[in-house]
């Protein structure tokens, strides 16, 4: 069984949880936590997280042979019943997986 750290602060989808059995290759124990990520989080199998490029790079430098994920949406809009009302929803489209993470910057003033 792989170990799954679920770092974002809303709830799993049944459709995210099915996705990430597959990438597994095997069943998922998903431990969510609503914090930073700390050194000892990395007894996990996979980090499936929602972070700046910053964070998501020094997360990265640790990464091993883990999978780091990020979940994928794609905006629909959809209308009322009575067609006069639109809203945006969106829906889960995949897990991207971070093969690699550079980032590269300067300062200006």
């Amino acid at each position: 069984m792989k170990k799954v750290l679920w770092l974002l602060r809303h709830e799993m989808s049944e459709d995210q949880e099915e996705s990430l059995k597959r990438l597994a290759g095997e069943e998922i124990e998903i431990v969510k936590v609503d914090r930073t990520v700390l050194a000892d989080d990395f007894q996990y199998d996979i980090l499936a997280v929602d972070l700046p490029v910053g964070l998501l790079s020094k997360v990265y430098e640790l990464k091993g042979d883990r999978i780091i994920c990020s979940a994928r949406s794609k905006r629909e809009l959809v209308k009322s019943p009575d067609g006069e009302e639109s809203k945006v929803v969106f829906k889960f489209d995949g897990w991207e997986v971070w093969d690699k993470v550079v980032v590269e910057s300067h300062i200006f003033y």
